[in-house]
């Protein structure tokens, strides 16, 4: 029997996986929080919290964004908008926090929890 089960998937309108963050969201521009849209979670999802993080920051794992309890019918973060409860991140603080190294290049990660 073959499963036609499709996985969850994050993606965004605002850059492609991989490509460099454009400067409109990062500290040396606007700072906005960039769009994020989602498909297929899990029937049994209830909510969702999202983190963005930088592990190659020089202090170790860099958290730029945590937000939680974002509604299980919510399926898209516009630009610049939270749909959650915003949680403080590495920089003190609960809005969006776009890249700012201070020399290189880093990767950032986007994980979601169910």
């Amino acid at each position: 029997m073959v499963s036609h089960e499709h996985k969850f998937k994050l993606f965004s309108k605002s850059f492609n996986n991989g490509d460099h963050i454009p400067k409109k969201y990062t500290g040396q521009g606007e700072d906005l929080n960039p769009h994020l849209h989602w498909e297929y979670p899990p029937k049994k999802t209830k909510s969702y919290a999202l983190i963005v993080d930088d592990p190659d920051a020089p202090m170790g794992l860099f958290t730029h964004w945590l937000v939680k309890n974002i509604p299980e019918t919510v399926k898209e973060i516009q630009e610049n908008s939270i749909p959650g409860e915003k949680v403080e991140s590495s920089w003190k603080v609960t809005n969006w926090k776009g890249p700012m190294p201070p020399s290189g290049e880093h990767r950032y990660f986007s994980s979601y929890t169910l």
